[in-house]
């Protein structure tokens, strides 16, 4: 699976939270999701608990591609 670790850092730093609030949001230590954010770990179980917090489509973390710029409600 491809996957954008700067498209998790842009989307927590648009809601204005450090790694620890993104951390206690999908459950995960706060050193994991460093690692996501450096392309070091691809996030599994947690990429749908990334994007439901996100309120953004699976897709637009994992790759670019046609459905990258929609949120959740558009896509519906």
């Amino acid at each position: 699976m491809l996957y954008k670790g700067s498209k998790i850092a842009q989307l927590r730093k648009q809601k204005n939270w450090p790694q620890d609030d993104l951390a206690k949001a999908v459950n995960a230590p706060r050193a994991i999701v460093g690692k996501y954010e450096r392309n070091e770990n691809a996030p599994s179980v947690e990429i749908a608990k990334l994007a439901n917090v996100f309120a953004v489509s699976i897709d637009s973390i994992i790759v670019e591609g046609k459905y990258t710029t929609y949120d959740k409600e558009t896509i519906k």
